[in-house]
């Protein structure tokens, strides 16, 4: 089975359509997911970012608290003082030894930063492919943390030294707490502490007790405005998320976020929109673009059959008469009327011809015109003889209003153009109507002069008055069945009319068909 043209080239453009549409929505997905991706970078960097500024933040109000303990100061955050000299228990208060045993003590003796630095990263080369890496790669992060953690620890030592080597030069430290070491935190049984350890003139751990909730709110003050929701966590094993604090044994927890909905960049935003539009506006114009090229084949096929149909009767006639004229076998009584039909289908052949080329000049803009000015009586007049001609050969005679002495500007060959095609087709399919007349009124429509065509004929349905007006609208079917014509004359007159700055219409009427012709005035 044969698949129809049409229907094969209508599939083809719905499968470049779907085609186009799919990659379109491949690549708006793609986009969409890039700038999702590129949004929640740019957030992460910025929580890091915010992370780090807290941490040195805190680590710089760390270090001074520790160092205003160290040379006494009196700390708000601070419980209790005390010097716990070795096997003697009771210099420590009734809370401090129920929190502190003997064994504590000789772990942090032999080993003074008992618990202190194992929160600490060691420091470690960081790789090159590490450095070269992406700001927001969770690899770079986590590398950038460690060494913002190094440097942070780095400036810890560097603010004790300097304040050891400067408590010594001007003797502000007390006895109880002597200057070689300096305090350093530690968690003993969830609590913060303090200490160091003194080897002279007896073994002793000098230290504070820190009031942690105190020290934490003191701290998370400093990074209210960065991170509003952020928490300090005790930090008693190593992590190597650089979140801890150089200062203190505490993790930073940043908490939530209040999220902010930024979304999608405008030049993505345009750039999509941009893009579809282009795409349904493509595909439109490929599909308007198809439609008019099939409507035009249509219409050229429907032309080159209904004029080859229309063509082929008269030349049959010429060639068929021609050789009996020729062979001698009429007789000369009939030899008149052989011319005449002769004649006749010359004039039908003419017709065609000159409407066919005055269509194609005026769809190719060439065609002239020769305006001039005259009254409504001379100009139907001029044309009143070849009108008669062509109802007489249909058994039909004419009705005209010719005493009309309203003055137009308009080209007389047209205007007779156009009165033709509407006798001729009165001619075609009116010369049974009774009685067989075409009447033609005149009267003035306000501005314009109106010329009415009628007849008595079966009339033209009102479904079909549109179509009437559309070139070659017969098809080769059409015009064998019906009356002869390729369905050109009415739209070529419409056109005319229009060129000449009026209109063609067909209107209701009681009986017939009735044409309006619109012309201006001069």
């Amino acid at each position: 089975m044969k698949v129809p043209r049409t229907l094969l080239i209508w599939s083809a453009l719905v499968f470049c359509a779907v085609t186009i549409l799919a990659a379109m929505t491949w690549q708006t997905q793609r986009a969409l997911a890039s700038e999702r991706d590129r949004i929640a970078a740019v957030a992460r960097a910025d929580l890091q970012e915010k992370m780090r500024l807290a941490l040195w933040r805190m680590d710089t109000l760390g270090a001074a608290l520790i160092v205003e303990e160290t040379n006494s100061k009196s700390l708000a955050q601070v419980r209790a003082r005390f010097n716990w000299r070795e096997g003697n228990p009771q210099d420590l208060s009734e809370n401090l030894r129920s929190m502190l045993t003997p064994d504590d003590f000789r772990k942090i003796f032999i080993s003074p930063d008992h618990g202190a630095d194992t929160w600490k990263v060691p420091s470690a080369p960081v790789p090159e492919e590490t450095k070269s890496a992406q700001r927001d790669s969770e690899v770079a992060q986590k590398s950038a943390s460690k060494v913002e953690l190094q440097k942070r620890s780095q400036a810890f030592d560097n603010i004790s030294q300097q304040n050891a080597l400067k408590a010594t030069n001007v003797g502000e430290l007390t006895p109880a707490i002597p200057n070689d070491t300096p305090l350093r935190p530690v968690w003993i049984r969830d609590q913060l502490f303090l200490l160091k350890p003194v080897s002279k003139p007896i073994r002793s751990i000098s230290g504070s007790w820190i009031d942690f909730p105190a020290l934490r709110a003191r701290l998370l003050a400093e990074a209210s405005d960065l991170l509003p929701a952020a928490n300090l966590l005790p930090a008693e094993t190593p992590t190597d998320d650089g979140l801890v604090l150089a200062s203190f044994p505490l993790r930073l927890d940043p908490g939530s976020l209040p999220v902010r909905d930024a979304g999608f960049s405008a030049p993505v935003t345009l750039s999509l929109v941009a893009g579809w539009i282009a795409a349904v506006i493509a595909i439109a114009a490929a599909a308007l673009l198809v439609h008019g090229v099939m409507r035009l084949s249509e219409r050229r096929a429907s032309f080159v059959s209904a004029v080859t149909h229309e063509l082929r009767t008269p030349l049959t006639t010429f060639r068929l008469y021609s050789d009996m004229l020729e062979s001698g076998a009429v007789k000369p009584e009939k030899r008149g009327e052989y011319l005449r039909v002769l004649s006749r289908e010359a004039d039908r052949l003419s017709h065609l011809v000159e409407n066919v080329l005055s269509f194609s000049g005026i769809e190719r803009g060439s065609a002239r015109s020769v305006v001039r000015e005259m009254t409504v009586s001379d100009l139907l007049e001029s044309m009143r003889e070849r009108l008669e001609a062509r109802l007489a050969s249909a058994g039909m005679r004419l009705e005209m209003d010719g005493s009309c002495m309203l003055r137009v500007r308009v080209d007389s060959a047209a205007v007779e153009h156009i009165f033709f095609n509407l006798i001729d087709n009165a001619a075609k399919y009116a010369s049974s109507g009774k009685p067989p007349v075409v009447a033609i009124k005149v009267r003035d429509g306000g501005g314009n002069l109106e010329i009415i065509v009628s007849d008595h004929g079966p009339g033209i349905p009102t479904s079909e008055r549109r179509r009437i007006f559309r070139a070659f609208h017969k098809s080769a079917r059409e015009a064998a069945e019906s009356r002869p014509g390729v369905g050109l004359g009415l739209a070529l007159s419409r056109r005319l009319a229009k060129a000449l700055g009026g209109g063609l219409e067909c209107v209701d009427s009681t009986q017939g068909a009735c044409f309006v012709l619109r012309l201006p005035l001069a």
